[in-house]
């Protein structure tokens, strides 16, 4: 019973730690790199109006994928 609690409380610190990481890595990202300059509203549009035919379904892959990053 104890060893199962043990790796239960293993499991749950790799997986706490593997969000740590990517929160952090993604504070870093928006922080310290270009990619902040691609996070606006102008260059979202410019981006919807290369995509043509495709804007709609790109802006909803876009959507979701800043919400994912809770941008």
């Amino acid at each position: 019973m104890k060893q199962q609690r043990r790796e239960n409380r293993n499991k749950a610190i790799i997986k706490v730690s593997i969000f740590v990481v990517f929160v952090l890595g993604a504070i870093f990202m928006v922080r310290f790199t270009p990619v902040k300059s691609y996070l606006t509203v102008e260059s979202l549009g410019k981006f919807l109006d290369a995509a043509g035919f495709w804007a709609p379904m790109v802006f909803m892959l876009v959507y979701a994928g800043l919400c994912w990053f809770m941008l």
